[in-house]
């Protein structure tokens, strides 16, 4: 909460030009270009002739700037292209090779009196009230292709459906959380339905793989498939990450297990948080 300006600082609604250029800063991994995702659809509905623009991969490539961003990769993905995984078909921002101007960043941000999400944050700052933001969704968004939405049914067989995912790009979050007996309480209600899993560790031999007896590993699927399968699901379960982050917030039934204490600028509206105490909250208080 020490970046950007209270919000009691914020003087008015921002001008824009006839473009709006966007990068984040200092943080390029999935779930913090995921967690942005959603604002641009807001300000594309209240500004249709605003040109919304976000650094390509091919910038980030071809430039190497910011310099760093390459220790944002997951295994043997470029963290380049994450951009394209979270931003292709969306209507309503495009990447570009450069920019005409020095892009705004995340940083450019107002604070609330309480937590509330990174891309909220940034509305504010672009002079949104927060009465105006309870009628926005600026939670995460992915657009899908028929061919996408048809690859899924492929895949599942049409049939109800959810996903767990249990993973971390953190290396102090790896493996099995000591404390996720929590989030299997919570589970057990779905031990009926198939089940699309990833997991850093095996499930065999596990409360999980004796729960979830219909089960299939994605961890072959591309991270797009792999997205595709999880926003679609009727559920999901698993890990507080940046994977997960990206599916959030879509109307489904999502319930997550977080590592912080308290609420953070990376969690998502309407979904079920269980902390590391075993409690259970909705991020569904007011901006004051």
């Amino acid at each position: 909460m020490r970046l950007g300006i209270p919000y009691k600082d914020v003087t008015g609604k921002y001008e824009f030009n006839t473009r709006f250029e966007f990068a984040r800063r200092n943080s390029y991994s999935i779930g913090d270009w995921a967690i942005v995702s959603g604002i641009f659809e807001v300000l594309k509905q209240d500004n249709p002739n605003i040109t919304f623009n976000i650094p390509s991969p091919a910038y980030f490539k071809q430039t190497k700037a910011p310099l760093n961003y390459q220790k944002w990769g997951l295994k043997n993905h470029d963290a380049a292209d994450y951009i394209d995984l979270i931003y292709q078909n969306n209507p309503n921002v495009f990447t570009t090779n450069g920019f005409y101007n020095q892009p705004l960043t995340d940083h450019f941000r107002a604070q609330a009196n309480v937590e509330i999400p990174l891309a909220e944050k940034i509305l504010l700052r672009l002079g949104y009230s927060p009465d105006e933001l309870k009628y926005r969704d600026c939670t995460p968004k992915l657009y899908l292709t028929k061919e996408e939405i048809d690859n899924v049914k492929k895949i599942t067989g049409g049939v109800k459906y959810g996903c767990l995912m249990f993973g971390s790009r953190l290396e102090n979050l790896k493996g099995r959380w000591e404390f996720d007996n929590h989030l299997f309480e919570a589970a057990k209600k779905y031990s009926n339905y198939p089940i699309f899993y990833y997991s850093e560790f095996p499930l065999e031999g596990t409360n999980w793989g004796e729960l979830f007896q219909n089960k299939t590993n994605i961890e072959n699927l591309s991270l797009r498939e792999q997205l595709t399968l999880k926003y679609l699901a009727d559920f999901n379960l698993g890990y507080h990450a940046g994977i997960n982050d990206a599916i959030l917030g879509n109307g489904k039934d999502n319930t997550i297990l977080t590592p912080y204490t308290n609420w953070r600028e990376t969690h998502i509206r309407n979904t079920r948080y269980i902390f590391p105490n075993g409690e259970t909250k909705f991020l569904d208080y007011d901006i004051t």
